[in-house]
């Protein structure tokens, strides 16, 4: 492992002796191969590990897609379910359609739908009918 700070090689210290950071802290090096990289940088260009924790990645996807897509879905097409389709869950997908066919609700069903993607409450059950 390499300091971020000032790419010192670390190995399992919590702590750089160089310049006294701690492990995982700064953003100019890689912590994986020590080399310079962009402060911005979400990946190193060298080696290819990623800056960003798995659990921010995973709090960014619902089912392998993007919340923010799938909350998109839901507003503009979800009342003929297009988002439970494309998430996997076609049983959820042909009821709002019969329920926007049949009584005109499915849009409603679909932004409490997009609310839950977005405040990260939405639970994936391909099973599932309504909720």
């Amino acid at each position: 492992m390499y300091c971020r700070n000032c790419g010192e090689n670390i190995g399992l210290k919590h702590e750089c002796s160089n310049c006294h950071t701690l492990a995982g802290d700064g953003n100019q090096y890689c912590p994986h191969c020590g080399s310079k990289v962009s402060a911005w940088a979400s990946k190193c260009p060298h080696c290819n590990t990623s800056f960003i924790a798995e659990e921010v990645l995973e709090a960014r996807e619902l089912n392998g897609h993007s919340k923010l897509g799938m909350a998109l879905l839901a507003f503009f097409l979800g009342g003929w379910g297009i988002h439970c389709f494309v998430m996997g869950e076609p049983k959820k997908g042909m009821l709002r359609i019969i329920l926007t066919l049949a009584c005109g609700i499915g849009s409603i069903v679909a932004l409490i739908d997009m609310v839950l993607i977005i405040i990260g409450r939405y639970e994936y059950n391909p099973e599932g009918y309504l909720w």
